[in-house]
């Protein structure tokens, strides 16, 4: 079993999350093979390293199937049966620690089963901002957030287009598409960062990058862009301020600009998400050394 990814998989579960994945090899709804279960079982004793010896494939047949001479077809169709458990068990985990995610599925699926009323309610009780507390429990970004809005957004367009055409939707665009500019704002300045990163500490250069050429020829007009985003929520609109002034200090590269972006950033930690702060400390950091 020593060249399966199974074994790499399950070395990285905690024993908490040993006992639920046994539990989810024993679900009738994921696997319904009793020799997959049996498999997991005699795998199990192995932990918590899983060292390939004693775990050829062989041997676990013949504890498997004691009267039955060793078949490499079957073994290895339940080796990769339970490998593709570990892959589903590893994606619920995932996907159950995020919450906007859920969400927006939810939402999706009962636009699917056309229960519209059910689907405005929901929609309705999560067009809210972002739970900084949670995102914070769950070490989520805030781009998981804004994608969250664009999607749902996204859907509500559809729906009202297809199902309720008298209903005005200039405000639900313009919501729509603030999100969506302040995600493209957000990772344009954060690819010309890393960058800047890439320059100055592997010497590559930024020239024939895409996204560094356009903010280099564009930079000066997102102030400009800034104006148009004044409209949407004031949190998220110093969110992006931020990132402004983040490139500004790259750009222009005075004391004033580096000042500007520092305080900015030290005056809105409240809205911001731990990892959102971790980042932009390293931000702070790269504007200094280019303010040297």
């Amino acid at each position: 079993m020593h060249k399966s990814s199974l074994l790499e998989i399950l070395r990285t579960f905690t024993p908490k999350e040993l006992v639920k994945f046994e539990d989810f090899v024993n679900s009738p709804y994921f696997n319904k093979n009793k020799n997959v279960i049996n498999l997991f079982i005699e795998v199990k004793k192995y932990v918590p390293e899983f060292k390939e010896i004693g775990l050829e494939k062989e041997k676990v047949w013949k504890k498997l199937f004691t009267d039955k001479e060793y078949n490499y077809g079957i073994m290895k169709n339940l080796i990769f049966d339970l490998n593709k458990l570990a892959e589903q068990f590893i994606i619920i985990l995932k996907f159950n620690k995020d919450e906007y995610k859920q969400n927006e599925y939810f939402i999706s699926a009962m636009l699917d089963k056309k229960l519209h009323k059910m689907y405005i309610n929901k929609h309705n009780a999560m067009d809210k901002g972002p739970d900084i507390d949670y995102l914070n429990a769950n070490n989520i970004e805030l781009d998981n957030y804004l994608y969250f809005k664009i999607n749902i957004y996204e859907m509500k367009l559809l729906y009202h287009q297809q199902f309720d055409r008298n209903f005005k939707i200039e405000s639900l665009q313009l919501k729509h598409d603030f999100y969506k500019l302040s995600v493209f704002l957000i990772q344009l300045i954060a690819a010309y960062g890393n960058a800047i990163v890439s320059k100055l500490s592997e010497n590559i250069d930024p020239s024939n990058n895409p996204i560094f050429k356009f903010l280099e020829l564009n930079y000066h007009n997102l102030e400009i862009v800034m104006e148009s985003l004044k409209n949407g929520t004031s949190d998220m609109y110093q969110y992006i301020k931020i990132y402004q002034q983040f490139i500004l200090s790259l750009k222009e590269n005075t004391d004033e600009t580096y000042f500007e972006f520092k305080n900015t950033l030290f005056e809105n930690l409240n809205i911001l998400p731990r990892r959102e702060i971790q980042s932009f400390h390293y931000c702070v950091y790269l504007a200094l050394t280019l303010n040297i």
